[in-house]
């Protein structure tokens, strides 16, 4: 999967700004099925940083060099079949892993990612 994670601060005496980071990231769930119709999902997700951009005061600047290039987190939600082979689903990933390399704000700052994934899918093969 590819995953756009980022935010935005405010500091009033001195900027404002946003980052972003890009990663690949490979989910790993395992999926338990509540009913014919719901399963939960639960599992280990990596991820490997693509890119990372910070926007102070409209200037954007390559800051890959501060994160660390993986990261590791662990995955819940679930899915919801839908008719036609479709299918919806929602999941939250906390990350484990300081991703700050120590050159993101306070060293040891404890730099996490946390997201919420929405998905929708198409079952190609099998029954509906």
């Amino acid at each position: 999967m590819y995953s756009r994670l980022g935010g935005t601060y405010n500091n009033s005496n001195y900027f404002t700004g946003s980052i972003i980071t890009d990663y690949f990231t490979i989910p790993v769930l395992f999926n338990y099925s509540i009913s014919k119709k719901v399963t939960l999902q639960l599992g280990p997700q990596l991820g490997v940083l693509n890119m990372a951009k910070l926007t102070i005061d409209g200037a954007t600047t390559d800051t890959a060099y501060r994160y660390k290039t993986g990261d590791f987190g662990i995955a819940v939600g679930f899915n919801v079949k839908l008719p036609h082979r479709f299918n919806v689903g929602v999941r939250y990933v906390a990350g484990l892993r300081d991703i700050n390399n120590g050159n993101v704000g306070n060293p040891g700052s404890g730099t996490t990612n946390h997201v919420i994934q929405l998905s929708i899918g198409y079952k190609l093969f099998g029954e509906e």
